[in-house]
């Protein structure tokens, strides 16, 4: 007996039995940006521990620690194929952004373009009837 695939299982096809199908792939993809922010926060605060802690310094360990882990959160959520996910991701961009601009930094386009990016190709996902 041959092994079952994605398209020989009885019922609705699912889409996470496809290791590279494109929702994995953005799953992937902001695991790894979850991974880096908490990494990211470990290492300032490590430095943070042995240089002496700045003002901006407390705030982005908070930052790091806070947004790295609910990344991981929100790919989770994805995982289940959970829509939810999708708005959890939005309001992290949006928060981000303002956090951004509450310390008076440089707008980031880069990254906002990329957010909106992986935005776009969840609402694609959600309209081929991936996330509900």
């Amino acid at each position: 007996m041959k092994p079952l695939k994605a398209n020989d299982m009885p019922g609705k096809a699912n889409p996470f039995m496809d290791k590279s199908s494109p929702l994995q792939i953005l799953i992937l993809v902001l695991m790894v940006a979850g991974f880096y922010g908490v990494l990211s926060g470990i290492i300032d605060l490590i430095s943070g521990f042995t240089e002496g802690f700045a003002a901006d310094l407390v705030k982005d360990v908070a930052f790091d620690l806070f947004f790295g882990p609910l990344v991981l959160a929100i790919s989770l959520v994805l995982i289940k194929g959970k829509l939810l996910g999708l708005w959890l991701l939005i309001g992290t961009i949006l928060l981000t952004m303002a956090f951004n601009f509450l310390q008076g930094r440089e707008f980031n386009l880069l990254m906002t373009l990329i957010g909106a990016a992986i935005v776009w190709m969840l609402f694609k996902r959600q309209k081929a009837g991936e996330l509900r």
